[in-house]
């Protein structure tokens, strides 16, 4: 007689917060971005439509998530009722699920690497980070034919009842390592980037660690890349597939949702500067009484340089120009 006692517990709830609060973050972030570009930059570029090919399919791979959890995603594979019927849908849902991950992260890496890629002044940098494009572009593809193309047919990936031929756990497994591998070298090399646009750039040495800390903000999801090595592990030694694929699941989700937050976060200087120099300038206003006779406190854009920046002027009708050469992105 067998007496195994199945555990009751779910992950479904941790990972559909997760997932949505992310989300929710990531686009807040890249409205924010996108404000930026249009209203006070007043220029779209290469970069931002990368991010929106990322954050498309992001939002596509949240949508999944809530389909997996609702067909037994995140429970014990032997506690998932009708699992003939559930068990393929999960698998369809999931499957969909890596597709976007993969184009999600090609979204991130190349928004930062054209970022970056628009303020080098280094050969040696540009051949680098079109390196990193390159190579980008082709895993992107590799990968996806190869999770696409796992079964023959393709539907035997997450339908059972089907008969078909796919590659070994193993195998598998081994390709996931090697697309974190490469994330993680790629979140290296464009967190060490910015040292080499920012040294020869005109700067006290505080705006160079400001900008430094602003343009490397994209390597950040470089953290959730190296945690993501554990659980693809524990999801290759484990046998409760629905259960254990979840925190390998979270754990990508975070990764390129933080990807996509950071890079958006990495542009958002001049908006910064601007909401900071108006909350100053009300906060003037309100002392008023307080200001020196003939001292006035304004907020100027600069079109050539694309910066917000802060004036104090003697006489009303002699604004001195702004000269930052550097002014964010």
């Amino acid at each position: 007689m067998d007496t195994t006692v199945v555990p009751t517990d779910s992950r479904a709830g941790s990972f559909l917060l997760s997932t949505f609060i992310l989300l929710g973050i990531a686009w807040i972030v890249y409205f924010c971005r996108i404000y930026t570009r249009i209203y006070i930059v007043r220029g779209i570029f290469p970069e931002d439509y990368f991010i929106t090919i990322g954050m498309t399919s992001l939002t596509i791979f949240a949508a999944m998530v809530p389909v997996q959890t609702s067909h037994g995603g995140g429970a014990h594979f032997l506690n998932i009722p009708n699992p003939e019927y559930n068990i393929p849908r999960w698998g369809h849902a999931f499957f969909i699920a890596q597709q976007m991950y993969v184009v999600t992260l090609f979204g991130v890496k190349m928004s930062i690497a054209f970022l970056l890629l628009r303020f080098s002044a280094s050969k040696a940098l540009d051949w680098t980070l079109y390196g990193v494009a390159g190579v980008t572009t082709g895993l992107t593809i590799a990968f996806t034919l190869w999770l696409t193309f796992q079964c023959s047919p393709v539907a035997a990936q997450w339908d059972t009842s089907i008969e078909g031929v796919c590659v070994s756990r193993d195998a598998y497994v081994d390709s996931v390592y090697i697309l974190s591998a490469f994330s993680a070298a790629t979140d290296i090399i464009t967190a060490i980037a910015p040292i080499f646009v920012l040294r020869n750039l005109t700067l006290d040495q505080k705006s160079k660690w400001s900008a430094a800390i602003t343009m490397g903000l994209g390597s950040v999801a470089c953290i959730a890349t190296i945690v993501r090595f554990k659980f693809i592990r524990d999801f290759s030694i484990s046998t409760d597939v629905t259960y254990a694929m979840v925190h390998l699941s979270i754990a990508s989700f975070v990764e390129v949702a933080l990807g996509c937050i950071c890079a958006s976060l990495a542009t958002l200087r001049p908006f910064l500067q601007g909401f900071l120099v108006r909350n100053q300038r009300g906060e003037l206003l309100g002392e008023e009484e307080a200001e020196p006779p003939g001292i006035e406190v304004s907020a100027c854009y600069d079109e050539a340089h694309k910066s917000w920046d802060t004036q104090e002027t003697v006489e009303e009708d002699e604004l001195i120009p702004a000269t930052r050469k550097y002014s964010g992105v």
